[in-house]
């Protein structure tokens, strides 16, 4: 099998990424040995990034140097039991886990400065505090449209927010997002600043506690859509397996919905959900891709971060795409791990496609199982159910967590533990077809309901 994983068309990110990646050996082994229970395929090299193979693996390098440092700057923080019994006592544990603490402790944010983000290396720090956000996705979808501040043409977007721009900081929703009807971006982010955190049944943070919350998230925005871009920034996002997985993954999904969506027993307009959308960038391309094929579709968007639906807007406007959306502000899970009824929003409308690509990998399997159980119970007949996994053998896995310091964490799942998810969920997999991105970061899961 490994001559045979070694050939490019097999192992599209070349003999060196195996070579410092055996993670993706086991993957592809996944896909070699072909499951009875769930078809999987290798979907095709889509990503610019290919055609430089030389920067992925100069990238790769640099970046399995950096998280070695920020590990040992953890291990430090973790190995202080005198450290950690303070933590406790002082009650913070109960808004923040110890894992999250340690994650933002000096010791390693000055490790991930000094080795990734600092000035000497690649100067992102308002990227970086975006703490994961669907708003850090936006640059990476947007990673070879964006310019660097020294670049003599300076082509493309000059700041690593991309499309998104100052505008937003003075955003106001109107009756369009019900939810936030009449607030402005500052005011929906306190109204919607409590912690969804490890512990379950706290009470709500106060008022006070609320607005220092959206003043934080005010400042990490306006500095974000303000920085500019450097050319080693630039390289990191374009050329990470993450930045390559995550380009991937949207049009993967967004291929297969387009694919399915244009055959006319789907209708003129169908109606698509998106749960987890984030900023929906993939969905407006998917809206743009559908109206190329004479299909007018009308995509509910349902996210719980204001600022991810404020960019979702702003975009929508750009891309005269405005009247083709309908955004929702609401929590998927409550408390004790039940799903949004989507009954409710949908009001009697049937959706033709479902799709959750970014949001199972930040879902323990519980909940994820009910959510998927809901979602494919919505879906009318012949519609189709869209999911992504994030691998468990994947390559450099350890580059969310430790270099970009994301402080949410990302499940991977095997191929396996996904047929599994969805049998549980009572999702036919007789009906359903995996497809692995070339990258290996990804796995989209797409099921046709009877």
């Amino acid at each position: 099998m490994q001559d045979r994983l070694k050939r490019p068309e097999i192992l599209p990110m070349g003999g060196r990424l195996l070579e410092l990646n055996p993670e993706i050996v086991a993957l592809y082994g996944e896909v070699e040995a072909g499951s009875e229970r769930l078809p999987v395929s290798i979907a095709e090299r889509t990503d610019p990034a290919y055609e430089n193979p030389e920067k992925i693996k100069e990238v790769l390098d640099y970046l399995s140097v950096a998280d070695s440092k920020v590990q040992l700057a953890r291990m430090g923080e973790l190995g202080g039991i005198a450290y950690r019994l303070s933590y406790l006592a002082s009650g913070e544990v109960l808004r923040r886990s110890w894992d999250g603490h340690v994650n933002a402790s000096s010791p390693v944010e000055y490790a991930r400065r000094q080795y990734l983000y600092g000035s000497d290396q690649v100067d992102a720090e308002a990227w970086w505090r975006q703490g994961g956000s669907a708003m850090a996705l936006v640059t990476i979808v947007n990673a070879f449209d964006l310019a660097a501040r020294d670049n003599p043409e300076h082509r493309g977007y000059p700041t690593m927010s991309g499309p998104i721009d100052e505008r937003i900081l003075n955003h106001h929703f109107g009756d369009d997002v019900p939810e936030l009807s009449g607030l402005s971006l500052h005011s929906a982010v306190a109204a919607t600043a409590q912690n969804f955190g490890v512990v379950r049944g706290l009470p709500p943070l106060s008022t006070a506690e609320c607005v220092k919350r959206a003043d934080e998230k005010m400042q990490r925005l306006d500095d974000f859509v303000h920085a500019s871009n450097s050319a080693e920034f630039l390289d990191v996002i374009r050329y990470c397996a993450d930045g390559i997985g995550i380009r991937e993954r949207m049009k993967l999904v967004n291929d297969v919905i387009t694919e399915f969506a244009a055959d006319e027993e789907v209708g003129h307009s169908p109606i698509i959900v998106s749960l987890g959308c984030g900023t929906a960038l993939p969905m407006l391309e998917l809206i743009k891709q559908l109206h190329e094929h004479g299909k007018t579709p009308r995509v509910v968007l349902i996210d719980q971060d204001p600022i991810a639906l404020a960019a979702a807007q702003q975009m929508a406007e750009q891309r005269g795409l405005s009247g083709s959306i309908e955004l929702h502000c609401r929590k998927l899970f409550n408390k004790i791990g039940k799903p949004l009824d989507l009954k409710e929003i949908l009001s009697g409308r049937v959706p033709a496609v479902i799709e959750n690509s970014g949001l199972g990998e930040y879902v323990p399997d519980i909940p994820y199982r009910r959510l998927l159980r809901e979602a494919y119970g919505a879906l009318g007949a012949g519609g189709l159910l869209a999911n992504c996994s994030t691998n468990e053998n994947r390559p450099h896995k350890n580059f969310l967590a430790d270099a970009m310091g994301w402080p949410a964490r990302v499940r991977r799942r095997s191929l396996s533990d996904m047929a599994d998810m969805l049998d549980a969920s009572k999702i036919p997999l007789d009906r359903t077809e995996a497809r692995v991105t070339a990258s290996g970061v990804y796995t989209g899961y797409f099921t046709r309901k009877l």
